[in-house]
């Protein structure tokens, strides 16, 4: 079986050990992040890697996950970094603000595929053969605009890719 770089990926963040801190633990780290310290920043947005697995993880159990679990988790690391520099440790802990701003970002996802998706199915219900007949739609044409659509976040997972 061939292993992707997702399954790497995945594998490291388990072999890490993530160590429990407090709220001013946490506050004085990001301080840290936020004047430059790239150890402190590291740290938390492994913090935040892993939640992106469980909540990507928690999705597809309840089958609410429309998007391929890499997308997924590619819009979730996405949103770690926005989480770290707008995270305001007086007005809540680090866990629920990075848990709401990804699990935000993954269902934001999901709403795109849909309306995607919809979209075409709707257009093609309404073509009409030349007789006036509605045509079957063909999900070959739904698989195409899916294409188009992973194209642009396949340069999104690649960021992703390069940032860590």
């Amino acid at each position: 079986m061939n292993k992707s770089s997702f399954d790497y990926y995945s594998a490291d963040l388990d072999a890490t050990e993530v160590l429990h801190k407090t709220r001013k633990q946490l506050a004085a780290l990001h301080k840290q992040a936020i004047a430059g310290d790239v150890d402190a920043w590291q740290e938390l947005w492994l913090y935040g890697t892993k939640l992106v697995l469980k909540i990507c993880n928690k999705l597809r159990r309840e089958d609410l996950l429309k998007l391929d679990f890499e997308d997924a988790v590619a819009e979730g690391n996405l949103a770690i970094g926005e989480a770290l520099t707008r995270w305001n440790p007086k007005k809540s802990g680090f866990g629920t603000w990075v848990w709401i701003r990804i699990r935000g970002a993954v269902l934001d996802g999901n709403r795109a595929v849909s309306a995607v998706e919809q979209n075409e199915v709707s257009s093609n219900l309404e073509q009409e053969d030349h007789e006036g007949h509605v045509k079957a739609f063909d999900l070959g044409d739904v698989a195409g605009a899916a294409t188009e659509r992973d194209t642009g976040r396949e340069l999104t997972a690649q960021r992703v890719r390069d940032a860590v």
